[in-house]
This record gives structure tokens, C-alpha cells and sequence, in this order.
């Protein structure tokens, strides 16, 4: 079994560790090791720039925090 490998870490101002790590091609941001977001399940992700974008007028400008692993960005750029 491959392990999971760190690839980068730090600590939150409120003590929280947090860490991406990586396993056969899969990445993972975990906090206090629970998972938050994964490149192997996005959905909800996808689904809050649908929603979020659908009643915009063209050339509309959208701010998007908290970049995390980009599905969001991506997908609001895509509409």
C-alpha cells in the first residue's frame, strides 16, 4: 500500500494543523487530519459556482475566497 505523502503544512493562527497530502495521484487538505476538500470528490465544489453563478448577467464580476483546491474557481470560469 503507497502512503500518503505530505506536501506541504502549516498551523493556523487558532492552533489547527493543517496539511495537503498526496496518495497515488490523490490530493487531500486535512485539518487536524480530517479531510476538508479532495481532488476525488468535488461535486459540492461544482455545484456552489453553478448555483452561484446562474442568475448573473454577462460579463459579470464574481469574487471567489478561499481558493482551496480551485473546483470553484474553475467551474465559475466555465460558465
Amino acid at each position: 500500500m503507497k502512503p500518503w505523502i505530505t506536501v506541504g503544512e502549516a498551523v493556523s493562527p487558532d492552533g489547527t494543523r493543517l496539511e495537503l497530502v498526496e496518495h497515488d495521484g490523490e490530493y487531500v487538505i486535512r485539518a487536524d487530519d480530517l479531510p476538508l476538500m479532495s481532488t476525488r470528490m468535488h461535486f459540492s465544489e461544482v455545484e456552489l459556482a453553478r448555483i452561484a453563478c446562474k442568475k448573473l448577467k454577462p460579463g459579470a464580476k464574481v469574487m471567489i475566497g478561499g481558493l482551496g483546491l480551485g473546483y470553484t474557481l474553475r467551474s465559475a470560469l466555465d460558465l
